[in-house]
C-alpha cells in the first residue's frame, strides 16, 4: 500500500498527524458533553402527595390544605437553633421569670451581643440560662469589660436565691529593680624604679596608711618593687 499521500506535510506536520489531532479533539468533546449531561440535575421537582404551595423563600407551603406557620429560628422538635429563636422562647415564658417580655428581650440581646449587664439584666439572664440553657449560637465577644464570659450561675436555697461572690483577682508583685553595681573605691598604679610609698602617696593625694590598707601584701613600707602594682584609693 502506497502511504506517500499521507506522509506529505501540511505546515510543520504530515497529513496523518493532523488527522490524529482532529480525531482526538472530537473524542474529547463527545466525552465531556456526555459527562455534563449525566451530571445535570433534573429540572422537575416532585411535591409529596397532599402538599401544596411554593418553593422555599416564598409563601409558606401547606400540608393537607392547612397553612404551616413560618419558623422563628426553632427546630421541628421545639428547641431553638438560633439566638433569635432562643430569645423569642424566653420572651414567651417571661411570666415564669417575673419580668416583662420587653425586659427579657433587652437583657438577652445585651448578653448575646457581648454587652455589659446591669444587675437586673444579670438576674434575668441567669434565670433564662438555668431554665432554657445556653444560647444555641453562643455569644459575641466578652461581657462586663472582659471580666467574665458568661453570667455567674445562681444557687437557689429554699426561697432565697444567692449569687456566689467572684474570686478576688491576685495581682502579681512587681519585680524589684536591681541595684547598680558599686564602682570600685580604688584604682591601680604600677610601681616604677625610684618610687617609694612616701612620694607615691604625696603624688596621688593619699597617705601611706591608706595605701597599706588596700595593699596588705606590702609588709614593709620601706621595701617595694618596680613592676608591681598598688591599689590607690580614689578621690572623693
Amino acid at each position: 500500500m502506497d502511504l506517500t499521500p499521507y506522509t506529505k506535510k501540511v505546515g510543520p506536520f504530515p497529513i496523518y498527524v493532523w488527522g490524529l489531532v482532529f480525531g482526538g479533539v472530537i473524542v474529547v468533546y463527545i466525552y465531556v458533553k456526555a459527562q455534563n449531561s449525566a451530571a445535570s440535575p433534573s429540572a422537575a421537582s416532585t411535591v409529596p402527595s397532599g402538599v401544596t404551595g411554593t418553593l422555599p423563600n416564598q409563601t409558606p407551603m401547606s400540608v393537607g390544605g392547612s397553612p404551616v406557620a413560618a419558623s422563628s429560628g426553632s427546630s421541628t422538635a421545639g428547641a431553638p437553633v438560633t439566638n433569635a429563636g432562643w430569645i423569642a422562647q424566653a420572651m414567651a415564658n417571661a411570666g415564669t421569670f417575673g419580668v416583662s417580655p420587653l425586659a427579657v428581650e433587652q437583657a438577652l440581646s445585651n448578653y448575646t451581643n457581648g454587652m455589659p449587664l446591669n444587675p437586673t439584666d444579670q438576674a434575668t439572664t441567669n434565670a433564662v440560662l438555668n431554665s432554657l440553657g445556653a444560647p444555641p449560637e453562643g455569644i459575641i465577644g466578652l461581657l462586663n469589660n472582659g471580666q467574665n464570659l458568661t453570667p455567674t450561675p445562681t444557687t437557689t436555697t429554699g426561697s432565697v436565691t444567692t449569687t456566689p461572690k467572684p474570686k478576688p483577682v491576685t495581682k502579681s508583685k512587681p519585680k524589684p529593680t536591681p541595684k547598680p553595681t558599686p564602682k570600685p573605691s580604688y584604682y591601680t598604679y604600677r610601681i616604677v624604679r625610684g618610687d617609694n610609698l612616701t612620694n607615691i602617696a604625696k603624688t596621688h593625694g593619699t597617705s601611706i596608711s591608706e595605701i597599706l590598707k588596700l595593699n596588705p601584701y606590702v609588709t614593709n613600707p620601706n621595701l617595694i618593687y618596680a613592676g608591681k602594682t598598688l591599689k590607690l584609693p580614689t578621690k572623693g
